[in-house]
């Protein structure tokens, strides 16, 4: 994913909203965690890195992706931010007393044994008595509502940008698909691009029975982020 990819992302992303719904729970794990050692898995664009180090954690904030690195970097670098271009399936590093694979991160790989590495991982990272919070889609709640769209723009002179998020459950236990596709105008022509993914169906029982193999008690699976 190219950096003008990325930044799109952060636009479509909405970081504001998406703080003011999950930031009191990452407040929250950040509290019954030991101690304030944080690990991202999957930083992406380092929104959540950035909130965390700003209330006190020392985060290291990882993403494959070099490009989302180096936009975390110049975009959300801050005292207490380490961040660092690795697979969150290496297990390099720590010991952290917080874990956190976010933004459906774990659904986008492409098999479910890739998961249980990802779980491995933070297990081999973890301190003692720490904790591991893992965010996927929650698709009771996506197959009752059914495909989603979501829309957002920016317009600067003569120049603006369409982005279109779009998600479709396939239902009866199968994953959904996601779409984004950007629209931008220079001031003369239209050009468009987008990507296509598959989300891995991962429910409750896969999760449970995953964190149990890999040495985690469960301490909760919620519906949304009030728990």
């Amino acid at each position: 994913m190219s950096e003008d990819w990325i930044a799109d992302y952060d636009i479509i992303s909405d970081p504001a909203k998406r703080l003011a719904h999950e930031g009191d729970f990452l407040l929250w794990l950040l509290k019954i965690a030991p101690g304030k050692r944080v690990l991202d898995m999957a930083t992406a664009t380092g929104v959540h890195a950035q909130f965390l180090a700003k209330h006190g954690a020392e985060v290291t904030a990882r993403d494959i992706s070099e490009q989302a690195i180096s936009y975390a970097r110049t975009h959300r670098g801050a005292p207490g931010i380490t961040y660092e271009v690795k697979d969150l399936r290496e297990g390099v590093g720590g010991p952290f007393d917080l874990v956190i694979v976010m933004g459906n991160t774990l659904s986008l790989l492409d098999r479910e044994s890739d998961v249980k590495a990802a779980f491995e991982a933070a297990r081999r990272q973890i301190a003692p008595g720490g904790v591991f919070f893992v965010h996927v889609i929650n698709y009771v709640s996506l197959e009752m509502e059914g495909p989603r769209q979501k829309v957002a723009r920016q317009t600067s002179g003569q120049s603006e940008k369409v982005m279109i998020k779009n998600m479709v459950p396939l239902g009866e236990g199968r994953p959904a698909l996601i779409n984004f596709g950007k629209f931008e105008y220079d001031g003369t022509t239209w050009h468009t691009s987008g990507s296509q993914s598959v989300l891995l169906r991962l429910g409750r029982e896969m999760l449970e029975s995953t964190a149990s193999q890999t040495g985690f008690e469960v301490e909760g699976l919620y519906g949304n982020y009030d728990r």
